[in-house]
Order: structure tokens, then C-alpha cells, then sequence
């Protein structure tokens, strides 16, 4: 090694701008994710959280449909982007990468929907 290229040790790879935590960990965009203030609630459980059904209705789970949830996302496309528990869209396996936004014909949508397909769905419990 030439001099320039010394070993940084433990502590400088972890502190200042360019170390571990601010350079790699922190403020990082993610998807399907929110900020809040939290604050206790008697009334759930010690695991349990509370999601304000405004948040719930803004992120969304993308979620494969099966035989198993078939009758609870077509549910849930009926409902569409508005109205909670709804979704956003629907990715059709028959037609990967077109994004069918469910403004419209959701009911359409919602008869159309098969095993395979991915709707992003509002949050549940």
C-alpha cells in the first residue's frame, strides 16, 4: 500500500459524514413507507400498532393474488384508491409492467382479476 491508503480504524468508519451510519444507514428513501409522531394507546395491545386510517388508505402492500385472498382483493379493487380497506392499482400477470390505475372501472377491474396478478392494496390488519 502507498501512504495515501492507510487502514481506517473502527472508530473513524463509523463517525463523521462519509462513516457507517450517516454515510449508509441513515435518511435513505424507501418505498412503501411514512413518518409519524407516536404516542401510546391503552386500548392495543403491548405488540400491537395503531395506523390512522388516513396513513392506511396512502401506503399500500403489493399483494399476489391466490386462491386463498381472490375474494378480498376483488373487495378491495371494488373499493378502489378512496376508500379504505382499497387499493391502488393492479399489475395483471398476463401483462407485466402496465400499471392499471383503478379510478375507473374497478368493477371491471375487480372481474378481470386473476391468480398471478399483484394488486397494491391499502394497509390492513
Amino acid at each position: 500500500r502507498d501512504d495515501k491508503s492507510q487502514v481506517r480504524g473502527l472508530c473513524q468508519r463509523l463517525k463523521g459524514k462519509q462513516g457507517r451510519f450517516r454515510g449508509n444507514l441513515l435518511g435513505k428513501r424507501v418505498n412503501f413507507s411514512a413518518r409519524t409522531v407516536i404516542s401510546p394507546d391503552p386500548n392495543l395491545r403491548i405488540e400491537e400498532v395503531g395506523v390512522p386510517v388516513k396513513l392506511a388508505t396512502i401506503l399500500t402492500f403489493p399483494e399476489r393474488v391466490t386462491a386463498f385472498n381472490i375474494k378480498r382483493l376483488r373487495e378491495a379493487v371494488r373499493n378502489g384508491p378512496s376508500q379504505w380497506p382499497g387499493a391502488e392499482y393492479v399489475t395483471q400477470q398476463s401483462r407485466p409492467g402496465v400499471v392499471h390505475r383503478l379510478k375507473y372501472d374497478r368493477n371491471e377491474m375487480a372481474s378481470k382479476l386473476r391468480e398471478g396478478d399483484v394488486v397494491a392494496r391499502h394497509l390492513q390488519h
